[in-house]
């Protein structure tokens, strides 16, 4: 009689678990639901969105400016964007010759000039001892990082296509010793999501092609086919895309490479939305350089960004004045001199 009376208790205590656990998986599932649903409008939010399209002006020549304008004293070109901060200059240039632009050697101060070749080839050469005689060609990246003072020239070797693109240097790492930084295609890395590191750092991917005083700020590459998103940092809060060849969207919008070339302006969020098998594109985001007012002045075919309008005007007139032999170590003697007088 126990063995009878026992047996039954245990088969509904059996009974009794199992429904136990099946009320477990089914709530498990509908939270597992419940969160799948509710993942697309998260994820939505991160979307950044494009919030406006500039057409570039002409800048003499085969050049054509996308972000900057005249400088402190209505010198230069007058263009709708002034800047995407860090970003203070992005030009394209389509070259039909070599030797071309004919600046010549020419002036820069607190400034990194990046030249992103996407046909032909460029030659360099400055008065820091760094030219190495090697052409940067398409796909590569050249990067004068100027520091507080130095000259360089850049002419193409044969008919070529670049970006001219120039970020200012934090106040931080302007003591830093002007540098030259060459990176070949080959040697950039490309990361999870099929994006180019160019310059700067992305899911801790630094180019080679990077100086020691670059801000936070990040130039990448997409080649056609390579990549259906983009995410950046959301500390960076504003960006800009250059469709270089192709149709496609971004964020949702139609693009394509537009006659005068344009920039597309991106907001905040994370990831940028790309479709279009044939984009070919150059993206560029960074963080603003806060509380650290600047101007820009031009001078001998080159430019600098200063503090103010009396240091710009100061030292582009000593940069002048010093012609080839204009560098950081210059301005130092002229600082120490005024220092004990």
């Amino acid at each position: 009689r126990h063995c009878a009376f026992t047996l039954p208790k245990v088969a509904c205590l059996s009974l009794v678990d199992s429904l136990d656990v099946v009320v477990v998986k089914a709530t498990i599932a509908l939270l597992l639901l419940w969160l799948l649903l509710a993942t697309p409008p998260a994820i939505a939010m991160t979307m950044r969105p494009l919030v406006g399209k500039i057409l570039g002006t002409r800048a003499g020549g085969p050049i054509v400016r996308l972000i900057g304008t005249t400088d402190v004293h209505g010198q230069g070109t007058l263009h709708a964007l002034h800047d995407v901060d860090p970003i203070v200059l992005c030009d394209i240039a389509k070259i039909p010759e070599a030797n071309l632009p004919k600046f010549g050697a020419h002036p820069h101060y607190g400034v990194i000039a990046c030249s992103v070749v996407t046909e032909g080839s460029i030659t360099d050469s400055d008065n820091l001892g760094a030219s190495d005689g090697v052409p940067t060609g398409a796909g590569d990246i050249y990067a004068a990082a100027t520091g507080r003072g130095c000259r360089h020239d850049e002419h193409s070797l044969e008919a070529a296509r670049l970006l001219q693109v120039v970020v200012r240097i934090p106040p931080e790492k302007l003591h830093l010793p002007p540098s030259i930084c060459k990176a070949k295609a080959a040697s950039m890395p490309k990361t999870q999501q099929g994006a180019t590191v160019l310059c700067g750092e992305l899911d801790g991917l630094a180019s080679p092609g990077t100086p020691d005083s670059w801000p936070n700020c990040v130039f990448l590459r997409v080649y056609p086919g390579d990549a259906q998103n983009v995410d950046l940092p959301e500390s960076y809060p504003h960006g800009f895309a250059v469709v270089l060849a192709g149709t496609g969207t971004i964020c949702g919008e139609p693009v394509s490479a537009d006659d005068p070339p344009a920039v597309y302006l991106f907001g905040k969020g994370q990831t940028i939305q790309l479709e279009g098998d044939t984009l070919d594109l150059f993206i560029a985001a960074g963080e603003p350089i806060k509380d650290t007012p600047w101007v820009k002045k031009l001078g001998g075919n080159g430019f600098g960004v200063f503090r103010n309008e009396q240091e710009a005007t100061d030292i582009m007139q000593l940069a002048l004045d010093a012609g080839d032999d204009w560098s950081y170590e210059v301005l130092d003697r002229f600082q120490a001199q005024q220092s004990k007088g």
